[in-house]
């Protein structure tokens, strides 16, 4: 093996480490995000079923009858006081 050859082995073996660094680096964060995706994903599913809970709780018509018992409970309350003034 002569000089030169000795001298191109060397360079592209001290540029190759450094390139290998970052090529390691960024798959391990690719990993990583696809973790924190899967969280993400769990906790969206866990949000929708809660939503869909919330939404039967509004949309069923005993929750809407009372709200409006309720509010004819409050002008009621309201009117009495302002009566008796």
């Amino acid at each position: 093996m002569d000089f030169w050859t000795f001298v191109l082995l060397v360079t592209f073996v001290g540029c190759s480490i450094p390139l290998s660094k970052l090529w390691l680096d960024h798959r391990e964060r690719t990993f990583s995000a696809g973790d924190a995706d899967e969280a993400l994903v769990d906790e969206l599913s866990g949000l929708k079923a809660r939503v869909a809970v919330l939404e039967e709780i509004v949309t069923d018509s005993g929750y809407q009858l009372k709200r409006e018992l309720d509010s004819l409970d409050g002008s009621a309350d309201s009117s009495v006081k302002q009566r008796a003034s």
